[in-house]
């Protein structure tokens, strides 16, 4: 498994329109259990990424994030899944970040793409195969700086979205990444080598201030050197600052390591090929649905742009000048020998004139 779905965590799997500090309180989202199953089953990483700026405004600890996140994982376990890895940002940049050690500008703080890049690197992942899903626009935006896919939820009325899909629900979501992709897109072997792809909010140490714990029964522990006194039991479900919880088998590096991760570097499990091989026909399906994605919203933006003021304008002072020419044709008809009558027939005529003047200038102006 090479591509991932990367979700967000509140409201797109579970239940939370605040800040959520209790364990008792975490709530699935319906639905979302079985759509981490089928995107597990369908050969998706399930990778989720949030933003949780309430450690930095002091409203939990990291240590609350932790329970919370464990409680997220055992509901799930509960329904026979669970997700591959969890990656959060604790930082803020403003001044409602209370807590000193947390307020700083993160590349990792959505919209900015750094947690998904740190994934890919852990993990292994080819992010032009992957999806970003949320409700949030700053998801989208994550998803599409890091190369994935991207699909928002429960789009509000009248709001415009740069995500390539929209869904009502997850279960729904899960419909468009396998119908559109999966069913064309054969697995690849484990050995595809990823590169993640350039970004200007990507740091060279891009995976310095991290550190990672998986949940019991496996420990990986990857802390940041300037924490390392406050790494948590074996038993802690996420990171102090971008934490991920891991299969068994995805990680073999022992507790309390620090090993470096230089981003530009292609991670692979097996040497590259010599030549890289020509694209499949799956590949140029794919390519091909995409190319039609930005055509149809083309036309939606055509569409929209057919609709300006001057058109407008145009064509009002068009009817009034319409309105004019008769209105002075049968005045001067009915003029006969009656000077009053002609002024005013004249004056009619070359008002009719001079509003389609103004019409075919609102006109010209439009198409410029």
């Amino acid at each position: 498994m090479n591509r991932a779905v990367f979700l967000d965590r509140d409201d797109t799997l579970i239940d939370n329109s605040g800040f959520l500090a209790d364990p008792d309180d975490v709530r699935l989202v319906p639905g979302a259990a079985q759509a981490v199953r089928r995107f597990r089953e369908a050969g998706y990483h399930v990778v989720v990424v949030t933003n949780q700026s309430g450690v930095a405004r002091g409203y939990f600890t990291e240590d609350q994030l932790v329970a919370v996140h464990q409680r997220m994982q055992d509901l799930l376990h509960a329904e026979g899944t669970g997700i591959d890895a969890l990656y959060y940002c604790p930082y803020l940049e403003t001044d409602e970040a209370v807590v000193p050690e947390y307020r700083m500008d993160s590349h990792l703080r959505k919209p900015r793409p750094g947690m998904l890049f740190l994934a890919a690197n852990d993990l292994g992942i080819d992010l032009a195969r992957s999806w970003m899903i949320g409700d949030a626009e700053r998801d989208v935006q994550a998803g599409r700086a890091a190369g994935c896919r991207t699909i928002r939820l429960r789009l509000p009325p009248g709001e415009e979205t740069s995500a390539d899909h929209r869904a009502e629900t997850l279960d729904e979501a899960v419909d468009i990444v396998l119908n559109r992709v999966h069913a064309a897109e054969p697995v690849l072997a484990a050995a595809t080598t990823v590169v993640a792809p350039a970004d200007s909010h990507r740091p060279a140490n891009l995976a310095a201030d991290s550190r990672v714990w998986t949940p019991p029964p496996a420990v990986v522990t990857r802390p940041h050197a300037a924490h390392d006194s406050h790494a948590p039991s074996a038993h802690a479900a996420t990171v102090a600052h971008v934490g991920a919880v891991h299969s068994p088998a995805a990680s073999a590096t022992p507790p309390n390591s620090a090993p470096a991760v230089e981003p530009a570097t292609p991670v692979a499990s097996s040497p590259p090929p010599a030549a890289a091989p020509l694209p499949s026909d799956a590949d140029t399906r794919r390519l091909l649905e995409q190319i039609l994605d930005e055509l149809r919203g083309a036309r939606r933006d055509a569409v929209r742009e057919e609709f300006s003021v001057a058109r407008l304008a145009g064509a009002i002072t068009a009817a009034f000048a319409i309105c004019l020419l008769g209105w002075g044709l049968f005045a001067a008809v009915d003029a006969g020998s009656d000077p009053t009558a002609a002024e005013n027939a004249v004056t009619r005529l070359l008002a009719a004139i001079a509003f389609q003047l103004i019409s075919l200038t609102c006109i010209a102006s439009a198409r410029r």
